[in-house]
């Protein structure tokens, strides 16, 4: 008989499944910071980064009550990202509706039908002071100057308000992810004939930058695409290929929500799979052909390297939405583990992508798309973690015809389960509704 486990082997075991508890504190410390009713004052932070390292050390210090300490130090440290996160972003917000004059560089072009909705920085607006500027402004614009890029400098007038609250309690936060993108003003830009006064200057050169470069890079494609598949096919493709939806017509996005399928619409982890596992098997598939190159060369990770790359590249023409960001921290986690012969997808994994994707962005942590996208995966990777699918796996090696067609389908449908009773709760909270059938619907009404 194999003797028992030792107690090393014991605190080797117990350790990592603490780490999974990370994200969770952390997150943890996130809602302690947003739920707070007012802004701590910096000292207070100040007060906060003592106190964190005093646990770091405390937990050095005093090895028995280490996990303690080091849970305390996750979740201050939980509360000073999300502090350092909304100090970074702030900046002035318009104090009232009003007309303005208003010249501003575009950074973001999203075309409306005939129109176009743009995010302009570097604003002037009249007699506003500069002090009480916003950094950006969100205007839409009925007719668009022709030629119209990222880079312009556009004059006119505008009427402009502070970004609007909630219409009800536990609506949609629109207030918020405007501050959190650093949008003080929204409103329309028009002219005395309902055109925008004055031409659009380009700026050239490399002080546009590469986010004004990359956000007209994106333009000029769903531009493209609108030529070329006019309609709502063209909308649909835009919003899928550069993240874009503005093109979609209203009564088609109305059926599509209605149907439950909105969500196929933004840019996250399905895409996100869909892009970089085609680019991963591609890319291995052409390199297994070349026998030198297969034989001598590990063309596994080379072709998780090209899927890589594949990944960065859609992330930047999506526009690097939360769900976009977030999904690409998924992938990378999962490709470089690839990399480096580790499991692509575990808890650890998992756990390890939900610490970077809130440090990036604590806010996600509110919004229905990180709590229903990590819900799903923490699901279904401690299923299939589980002895219950393992020995579903062992009984399923060497079946063949219709046993195997059945056991594929049986996986699927308990996936599908899964992941809607995992859902379901947030679902339930942030839309009012919950699905009837997970393996046709994701809300039904």
């Amino acid at each position: 008989m194999p003797a028992p486990p030792s107690s090393t082997d014991d605190t080797a075991a117990t350790v990592p499944r603490w780490a999974l508890w990370v994200p969770v504190l952390f997150a943890v410390g996130i809602a302690v910071y947003f739920e707070l009713p007012v802004e701590p004052p910096p000292p207070v932070a100040g007060l906060l980064a003592l106190a964190l390292g005093g646990a770091l050390a405390a937990a050095r210090l005093w090895p028995r009550g280490d996990l303690m300490f080091l849970a305390l130090a996750t979740i201050l440290a939980g509360v000073l990202a999300a502090w350092l996160a909304t100090w970074r972003v702030a900046a002035p917000v318009l104090a009232e509706t009003g007309w303005h004059d208003i010249d501003g560089r575009v950074v973001d072009i999203s075309r409306t039908g005939a129109g176009a909705r743009l995010i302009l920085d570097d604003v002037r607006l009249g007699t506003v002071p500069s002090a009480a500027t916003p950094a950006r402004v969100r205007v839409r614009v009925h007719r668009p100057p022709p030629g119209l890029r990222a880079g312009d400098r556009l004059h006119g007038r505008a009427r402009l308000a502070p970004p609007p609250p909630p219409v009800m309690p536990g609506a949609f936060e629109f207030q918020r992810n405007a501050f959190l993108a650093g949008i003080g003003a929204t409103g329309v830009m028009i002219g005395a004939t309902g055109v925008m006064i004055g031409a659009p200057t380009r700026i050239a050169g490399a002080g546009a930058g590469w986010g004004t470069a990359i956000a007209d890079l994106r333009a000029r494609a769903a531009h493209r695409i609108a030529d070329r598949l006019p309609g709502p096919v063209g909308g649909v493709a835009a919003a899928l290929l550069v993240g874009q939806r503005g093109a979609i017509p209203p009564p088609v996005l109305d059926q599509i929500r209605a149907a439950g399928l909105a969500h196929l619409l933004a840019i996250s982890g399905l895409h996100m799979g869909l892009v970089t596992g085609f680019v991963f098997f591609l890319l291995r598939a052409v390199m297994a052909l070349l026998p030198p190159l297969a034989l001598r060369w590990p063309i596994k990770k080379f072709a998780a390297l090209g899927a890589l790359a594949a990944a960065a590249t859609y992330l930047a023409l999506s526009g690097a939405a939360a769900p976009a960001e977030r999904a690409f921290v998924m992938v990378t986690v999962a490709l470089v583990a690839v990399v480096l012969d580790r499991v692509a997808l575990s808890l650890r994994s998992l756990a390890l992508a939900a610490v970077v994707v809130l440090a990036l962005s604590p806010a996600a942590l509110l919004g229905p798309s990180f709590q229903m996208s990590f819900a799903a995966a923490i699901a279904l990777v401690a299923l299939f973690e589980g002895p219950w699918t393992a020995r579903l796996r062992r009984r399923g090696e060497g079946l063949s015809g219709l046993t195997a067609i059945a056991r594929y389908g049986l996986m699927v449908a308990v996936s599908s389960l899964i992941a809607g009773l995992a859902t379901a709760p947030f679902v339930a909270y942030h839309f009012h509704a919950v699905s009837g059938f997970w393996p046709i619907c994701w809300r039904c009404r």
